[in-house]
């Protein structure tokens, strides 16, 4: 499986805001059991501009999730206007059970 990256940049903030990564793998809607995947990107703010690099590994896990940022501002916090829903094309595992043996193909 091939590692991805993803950007996140935020708008001008004074002070420079921060960047936070979620991954929603259960209800689309319900946001407070999101998984917080920050620890796996960097940030770096250049001119009070934030711009954040997520970097990942796609499983099968993760087939049919959704990713989002959230951009905090000393007033509050903004969320992506995209939510990156992840499709993972895996191919097909086929297993011949004979006699008391299994066997994959």
């Amino acid at each position: 499986m091939a590692i991805s990256y993803i950007r996140c940049v935020s708008s001008v903030g004074l002070p420079a805001p921060t960047i936070t990564w979620y991954l929603n793998d259960k209800m689309p809607s319900d946001y407070s059991d999101d998984v917080d995947l920050t620890g796996y990107s960097s940030s770096l703010t250049v001119a009070d501009v934030t711009s954040s690099i997520l970097t990942m590994t796609p499983s099968t896990n993760y087939h049919d999730a959704r990713m989002y940022c959230n951009v905090s501002y000393r007033y509050g916090k903004i969320m992506s206007n995209r939510i990156l829903r992840i499709n993972l094309l895996m191919p097909p595992v086929f297993w011949i059970q004979r006699m008391d043996r299994r066997y994959r193909l």
